[in-house]
């Protein structure tokens, strides 16, 4: 999950990262067992500070368990923020977002078809007096 997701956080390319810098960085006793391509998602994860993935979905773990698959509840808990920490926007925070557009164009469609209904209204009577040559 951290392969794909951690690039779109931080919007970058994952940097380079070897099992010594991930144990160094993360103090995990089973850093072997992280696949290698991994490693790279793991260390962009730890510049994300308290907004890590890893740091939302298992706190303050030695043990990363790289093999275990992922709960609904962890993949929740890592889609929950989205960005860098100095950058980034929580799932409620988007759905605030969401709704404030949707009520913006609910109400600019409101606004719209009232505009149109006052144009037919104040349109009628011109188009009636026209009609009788006055």
């Amino acid at each position: 999950m951290l392969l794909w997701n951690i690039p779109l956080d931080t919007r970058q390319g994952l940097p380079s990262a070897s099992l010594d810098t991930v144990k160094q960085t993360w103090g995990f006793q089973d850093t072997g067992k992280i696949d290698p391509k991994a490693l790279r998602a793991v260390i962009a994860d730890n510049q994300n500070g308290e907004n890590s993935n890893i740091r939302r979905v298992f706190g303050y773990t030695t043990l990363f368990q790289p093999k275990r698959a992922v709960t609904r509840a962890e993949a929740a808990a890592a889609l929950w923020y989205f960005g860098t920490e100095s950058d980034g926007i929580t799932a409620k925070e988007a759905l605030k977002l969401k709704q404030k557009q949707v009520i913006e164009n609910l109400n600019c469609n409101y606004l719209t078809a009232e505009w149109v209904a006052l144009q037919k209204f104040y349109a009628t009577p011109v188009i009636y007096a026209q009609n009788l040559n006055i």
